[in-house]
């Protein structure tokens, strides 16, 4: 896609969220990118995933039944994917050590934020951070990503990257006991990597960039060794990690606080 047509789809994009305000009656606290363009890997016709954070009014809330939590709609000939939570579903998200919403909360492209909101949201994230839940979810994105690939002189390069990327966000928490990056080349370039591999990484870095989304790659030795060893550590040793310690009235504060400012 070039420039031109990227900045065109940013707007449409800021145009659309603004849009869904009115219609809703709702106020986006956040909205970022993740998907591919999220953590750095963009192919040249890949799509946009957009991902929301939105409060409602007060009164939404104070109501004898559960009403829908999220958005979602698949816009431009399914090439734009906006998504959102309601606030009270991604804080619930929150005590669970959700990976989805650590990762928009530090997605590098951002639509519209409302920093003093952010501001608060990341200083209570690392205290429910839960390791071993955060592990188990990059765990299974990798593990799904790799079936299919044994024998296969080729695999979709596609797959290959989110697994690759999944396995190094289960060495960073091994690693570093933090929140994974959601840009895949943070985690690469602050990571003890084998040279050889980095190596492998940048390379595929730029085929990534050149490729559409359906080409087809033969995996390096090296990459899928790599891999496959996240996932072995991983399997074995997650019931070791720590678990969350935050305190859930730090969220119902933050709610309160928040839909006061609506």
């Amino acid at each position: 896609m070039t420039l031109k047509k990227n900045n065109e789809m940013k707007e449409e994009i800021k145009k659309k969220i603004s849009e869904m305000e009115s219609e809703y009656n709702i106020k986006i606290l956040h909205a970022c990118e993740t998907g591919s363009r999220g953590w750095g890997f963009p192919s040249p016709d890949s799509d946009y995933d957009v991902r929301l954070i939105y409060v409602h009014p007060e009164e939404w809330y104070i109501s004898l039944s559960e009403q829908k939590d999220s958005l979602e709609l698949m816009l431009n000939d399914n090439n734009l994917d906006i998504t959102g939570w309601d606030l009270r579903k991604a804080l619930r998200l929150m005590t669970k050590s959700n990976a989805s919403l650590f990762e928009r909360m530090q997605s590098p492209i951002v639509y519209q934020t409302d920093t003093d909101f952010m501001i608060e949201l990341n200083a209570v994230a690392q205290a429910f951070f839960s390791p071993r839940a955060t592990l188990h979810h990059y765990l299974s994105m990798a593990k799904k990503s790799v079936v299919g690939f044994a024998g296969q002189e080729s695999v979709k390069f596609k797959k290959l990257f989110y697994a690759l990327r999944a396995a190094t966000a289960c060495k960073w928490i091994f690693d570093k006991g933090s929140i994974p990056p959601i840009v895949f080349m943070e985690m690469v370039d602050h990571l003890e990597l084998d040279a050889k591999l980095i190596v492998e990484i940048k390379e595929m870095m730029r085929v990534k960039g050149r490729e559409n989304e359906g080409y087809m790659h033969k995996p390096s030795p090296i990459v899928l060794a790599y891999i496959r060893a996240q996932i072995l550590k991983a399997g074995k040793e997650a019931t070791a990690l720590g678990k969350g310690s935050g305190e859930v009235e730090e969220l119902n504060n933050l709610l309160r606080k928040t839909l006061k400012s609506f």
